[in-house]
């Protein structure tokens, strides 16, 4: 009993830590752990993630992080559940996945997040 309580235990730590890191190697996974990222206003991840930022000067993604916070802090724009319905892939470096935002007050929202992949992670685009 105890042998099968410390495996159970053990394994429920493992997940646990892969789960902080986030994993972005599937464009489904990348899409739920950048919005997840946002919802709990971790933007840096969030503006980590977009491509488009690699090379923009840093006035032009501050911009961009007072953006999302303003966003984030509206009363009722936080969503309570996040789902992907469909992921085009083409080729094997561009995704776009369709995700499914249920907001507080049970508004339901479908956003398309295009992703392209970027060595092994999947990246906003």
């Amino acid at each position: 009993m105890s042998r099968t309580l410390c495996c159970l235990l053990l394994g429920c730590l493992l997940c646990a830590a892969c789960k902080r890191g986030g994993d972005v190697s599937e464009p489904q996974l990348a899409a739920v752990y950048y919005v997840e990222q946002l919802m709990r206003g971790n933007y840096e991840t969030w503006l980590d993630a977009m491509q488009s930022l690699d090379h923009a000067s840093a006035d032009y993604r501050n911009h961009q992080l007072v953006l999302l916070k303003q966003l984030m802090a509206k009363p009722g724009q936080k969503p309570t559940r996040v789902e992907v319905t469909d992921c085009d892939i083409y080729g094997d470096t561009i995704a776009d996945v369709y995700v499914r935002l249920t907001w507080e007050g049970d508004s339901v929202e479908t956003i398309l997040l295009p992703l392209l992949k970027d060595g092994k992670r999947w990246r906003l685009y």
